[in-house]
């Protein structure tokens, strides 16, 4: 599913984040240039993901309420079965 894949994107970019800069920070060595840009774009990119959820909280919860909905009538409609087939078998 896309929204749980864009949450996974974030956990990865986050962790890239801090394994950098804990490892430049343990290892006292200073970050070239190169290494800050890269650091900023993917802070930038975090933070777009971050924007992308909140701007799309309300339809992003609307469509998850229709999943479970959908899949409480799925376990509904199992159980019935169930149910048909326990008493034909009595």
């Amino acid at each position: 599913m896309i929204l749980l894949q864009g949450v996974q994107y974030a956990r990865e970019i986050s962790h890239l984040l801090k394994t950098i800069t804990n490892l430049h920070v343990a290892l006292a060595k200073p970050m070239t240039k190169t290494a800050v840009l890269a650091l900023c774009k993917l802070v930038e990119l975090l933070k777009g993901i971050q924007h992308m959820y909140h701007c799309q909280y309300l339809t992003t919860a609307q469509s998850i309420n229709h999943v479970v909905q959908h899949v409480a009538y799925q376990a509904l409609n199992t159980i019935v079965a169930a149910k048909v087939c326990c008493c034909r078998l009595s």
